[in-house]
């Protein structure tokens, strides 16, 4: 792992730990995420690095290449189903303000969600909990399901803000799938350390 710092914006490095404090409808709780890493492997040809992840997905799949920050993860459940694969594209570090991107995840059924992204800032100043950090990418996470016979519904919006040489800083997620826009999660960094 040793080009782990080289997405400065989320760097993914064996023993870095994250500790979280977590707003939700239930109340407030932490979350500790520690990362280790297991082995490189290949997959649709590219190398990706292979991280157990306590207090998220589980294992995931990580890929940096020129400020693209890849993710993959197998076999996630969710709602009731289980998802063969993920994948997500985080963040494009070295891309314009403005810049728009999307990743498709079949559901089954027939059901489709489009993840869209847009890089909203960077290189700007974020405080979480007192603490500033002066060099920040704010990206808007928009997420739409399309159901047959039924069409496109909004299911979710977040914005995901990245702290250089940090990683995850704080995260806002709203869940729209009941018609009623309501923050689900709010997610602040108290803790972190990276070897």
């Amino acid at each position: 792992t040793a080009n782990c710092k080289a997405c400065v914006y989320i760097p993914m490095c064996d023993g870095s730990s994250y500790t979280y404090q977590d707003t939700t409808a239930q109340g407030v709780s932490t979350t500790v995420q520690n990362a280790s890493f297991e082995r490189d492997t290949l997959i649709d040809g590219v190398v990706y690095q292979k991280f157990n992840v306590t207090g998220s997905q589980g294992t995931l799949y990580y890929n940096c290449s020129a400020g693209v920050t890849n993710i993959v993860t197998f076999n996630v459940a969710t709602g009731g189903a289980l998802i063969p694969r993920i994948d997500e594209t985080l963040l494009k570090a070295n891309s314009p303000v403005g810049t728009l991107w999307q990743n498709a995840l079949n559901l089954g059924s027939g059901v489709t969600a489009t993840y869209e992204w847009s890089l909203v800032e960077k290189g700007v100043a974020h405080t979480v909990l007192g603490n500033n950090y002066p060099d920040v990418a704010h990206v808007h996470l928009s997420l739409t399901t399309v159901v047959p016979g039924v069409g496109t519904i909004p299911a979710a919006e977040g914005d995901y803000y990245y702290g250089k040489n940090v990683g995850l800083i704080e995260n806002e997620m709203y869940d729209l799938s009941s018609g009623v826009p309501g923050q689900n999660l709010h997610r602040v960094l108290q803790t972190y350390s990276i070897p």
